[in-house]
């Protein structure tokens, strides 16, 4: 290999004066991880290329592309910027220009900082493990089948996402996003243009700054600026768009996430809530938002406002404040205290339809035709305990709640620290409704455990959020009309997508159900299928996306 204390290979010297060490230290993180999860039962890596597990794998320091020996030069596309590799069994730099392995002092000692910080044990408990082993059974049922749905025009933007390693958590927010009808339109109607994201950005940055690298381009396409996420999710959007049937690996857009939080980059389970949290943040920040009175594709989409109001416990005084809301993240009851709430309100699948779409098993190759979806009118399965309702744990949410004793207040009325009561609703609605329900919990009296609350939670197709508007809520507390009530149209949602997430809380999975026209379908990282309105009712929810009526189609 290249020998000396810095490094002799040029291609080397130059990512390191365009980005330093991160790149490195992403790819070092990610391969430690690999090694530490080979402890445990689990399918091994293997090459995105090429699907094989033998022999020396190699990632890619541009993204979190895996490739075997063969397919490196195949990756690298003639590009100098895809010759970088980190060699996962002995965590070298090799340089597929030089044809050779690459030493660097710098790179060493970032190498042994990382190995001491993935030695340390996780702040949230034992490390994860993979919730699926290989079943022999399982591999031999796959090859007979198709890898991912046929698609035709009518189901165009359905395509499977290739889970990389515990990704699914990213791929179900992913899809969620791309079937999102207002992001949709947002992006597929040009409306984050790269070209112009990249000559923005050289425009704000200073004279003593680097200049912003654009990402490589693909098909002739350009990507965008390097390491913005409106500019990688406006890719997934292509990719997704495309008409191309066969799943897609978003790389790119972990790496780009990676870079912007740090604390995500690595080959664990993440929480698809926060993981959320951060995308929607980062498009944020990208998009060129703004702190207060932001107008961002994110903002306009999402946000909605919380009023809280504090009523003292002596004088009565009622103080009022507005904060933002992204979404409304919902406790759990136990099903024996669930408070009582109004009925669901289903809506059967529109007239002259069946409501289901071409499964993966009915459009493999020699079946044609299209799947049954069950009875047209949605059912729920008939349980033998008490259920809770997304519309009760809307209601604990918005009823009023009395502060501990430890929480006194100063009141602004009659001067003195005096118990409060408090008592949360909507000033005002988003157009995309999310609702997280809280399911893992943390264990009294031990921060770094935490366990899952499996409580199955109904919700409804069709949701009226009025009676938890501040409108409502002030009128049923005073007697008075606060302001104008809000328009029925305006407080009506839609139920477009589910997030789930099944079995423990250290070895889960994520996948997640979709509308897409007047039917549903499942994502399950490369599978799509059709499903019933039942089965999308019938699932144990963990986040919920509502839209407001009348937008879906639009």
């Amino acid at each position: 290999g290249s020998g000396g204390r810095g490094s002799s290979c040029p291609h080397l010297r130059d990512l390191k004066t365009r980005e330093g060490m991160l790149s490195f230290c992403l790819a070092k993180r990610w391969a430690t991880n690999l090694r530490r999860r080979a402890v445990v039962p689990s399918p091994p890596p293997y090459c995105f290329a090429c699907r094989t597990s033998v022999g020396r794998l190699f990632v890619c320091l541009r993204c979190v592309f895996l490739v075997c020996r063969s397919h490196v030069r195949s990756h690298s596309h003639g590009e100098r910027t895809y010759t970088l590799y980190l060699d996962l069994s002995h965590s070298q730099v090799f340089c597929a220009a030089c044809d050779d392995y690459v030493y660097d002092a710098q790179l060493e000692v970032q190498a042994e900082v990382q190995e001491m910080q993935a030695a340390e044990p996780r702040a949230r408990g034992a490390p994860l493990v993979d919730p699926h082993p290989v079943d022999p059974r399982e591999v031999a049922a796959l090859q007979n089948c198709a890898p991912t749905m046929v698609l035709r025009e009518r189901f165009l933007g359905l395509r499977g996402l290739v889970n990389m390693g515990q990704t699914c958590f990213m791929n179900v927010i992913l899809q969620t996003l791309v079937h999102n009808p207002l992001l949709r339109n947002y992006f597929l109607g040009d409306m984050h243009n790269r070209d112009t994201c990249i000559s923005r950005a050289r425009e704000k940055t200073p004279p003593n700054r680097p200049l912003p690298v654009a990402a490589p381009a693909k098909k002739g396409l350009a990507r965008g600026r390097r390491g913005c996420l409106a500019c990688e999710l406006d890719h997934i959007f292509s990719e997704l768009y495309s008409g191309i049937v066969t799943p897609y690996t978003p790389h790119y857009f972990l790496t780009s996430l990676w870079q912007y939080a740090d604390c995500l980059a690595g080959y664990e389970q993440q929480d698809a809530h926060e993981f959320l949290t951060y995308v929607l943040n980062g498009v944020h920040q990208h998009c060129g938002g703004t702190p207060v009175q932001c107008t961002c594709i994110v903002h306009r989409i999402f946000s909605g406002i919380l009023r809280s109001d504090l009523t003292c416990s002596g004088c009565g005084f009622i103080s009022t404040s507005f904060d933002p809301l992204h979404d409304v993240s919902l406790d759990i009851p136990e099903a024996t205290e669930a408070p009582a709430s109004s009925p669901l309100v289903l809506s059967p699948p529109e007239p002259g339809t069946t409501g289901a779409v071409p499964s993966a098993v009915d459009n493999a190759p020699g079946r044609e035709g299209v799947s049954e979806a069950g009875d047209s009118q949605p059912r729920l399965k008939s349980r033998l305990f008490p259920a809770v309702s997304i519309l009760g744990c809307l209601e604990t949410y918005t009823n009023p709640e009395e502060l501990h004793s430890d929480e006194l207040v100063n009141c602004s009325g009659c001067g003195k620290y005096r118990r409060s009561t408090k008592q949360l609703s909507m000033e005002k609605l988003p157009l995309i409704l999310c609702l997280h329900l809280k399911r893992f919990r943390q264990v009294p009296g031990n921060r770094k455990a935490s366990v899952k609350v499996d409580t199955f939670v109904e919700f409804p197709v069709e949701l009226d959020m009025r009676p938890y508007c501040s409108s409502e809520i002030v009128r049923k507390r005073t007697d008075k009309v606060d302001k104008i009530p809000e328009k029925i149209s305006r407080t009506k949602y839609q139920l477009i997508s589910t997030v789930n997430h099944h079995g423990k809380i250290d070895s889960g999975h994520y996948t997640n159900y979709l509308k897409y026209g007047h039917s549903w379908v499942k994502c399950d990282d490369s599978f799509i299928t059709s499903v019933s309105v039942d089965e999308v009712l019938n699932s144990n929810p963990y986040i919920l996306f509502y839209i407001r009526e009348g937008l879906f189609q639009r």
